[in-house]
């Protein structure tokens, strides 16, 4: 038992390297450690661009996916955005159309009603940018197109009835043509 004791209070180890190589072999084995978390990076860092170039290319698929869907898309609407800018156009078209609307279909039942036999009508013009009309016809007589025209004076929605001159001097089948301001008309503005 003594000896045992003396053995371990004796703890002694004999290096018998030379200090060069001691140090040459630290060196070793740091070089070898350093080089191992050296690999160990490399290949996580290998493993990370792996990774990051195959969610790059998934999402570049993605993305072509997506801007094909896009473009087929818009091939496929433009039709219908073509129809509604057209659809569009007419509505406004319509609405401007529209703004000056009078009825003029009871103004001219008026005239209608008002006409004696003896006198034909061949034509009625009613301009809208200007507010005027002018009533073409035929009068058996002089005597009935001068009623007429007291007829024309006398209507609500016409004013400064006129006629020429060179009418009256027929007896018979007078061409005649009574032009007249519309009153309480909205002029229409003058087409482009």
């Amino acid at each position: 038992m003594q000896l045992k004791n003396l053995g371990n209070m004796f703890n002694v180890t004999l290096n018998l390297i030379p200090p060069d190589k001691k140090n040459h072999l630290k060196n070793l084995v740091r070089f070898i450690f350093i080089r191992e978390i050296l690999e160990i990076i490399i290949f996580i860092s290998a493993m990370l661009a792996i990774s990051l170039l195959w969610s790059w290319m998934v999402l570049q698929d993605q993305f072509n996916n997506l801007a094909n869907s896009a473009i087929l898309v818009n091939r496929d609407y433009s039709k219908y955005n073509t129809e509604i800018r057209t659809i569009n156009s007419a509505v406004k078209n319509i609405s401007q159309s529209s703004q000056g609307y009078f009825p003029v279909s009871p103004k001219i039942a008026d005239i209608i009603d008002t006409l004696p036999n003896d006198i034909k009508i061949n034509s009625i013009e009613i301009n809208r940018t200007q507010n005027k009309i002018t009533i073409a016809g035929t009068a058996l007589t002089r005597e009935a197109f001068l009623n007429y025209q007291a007829v024309c004076q006398s209507i609500p929605w016409l004013e400064k009835v006129e006629t020429p001159t060179s009418q009256l001097f027929q007896k018979e089948n007078i061409s005649f043509e009574i032009k007249a301001n519309l009153k309480n008309f909205v002029a229409l503005p003058k087409t482009k």
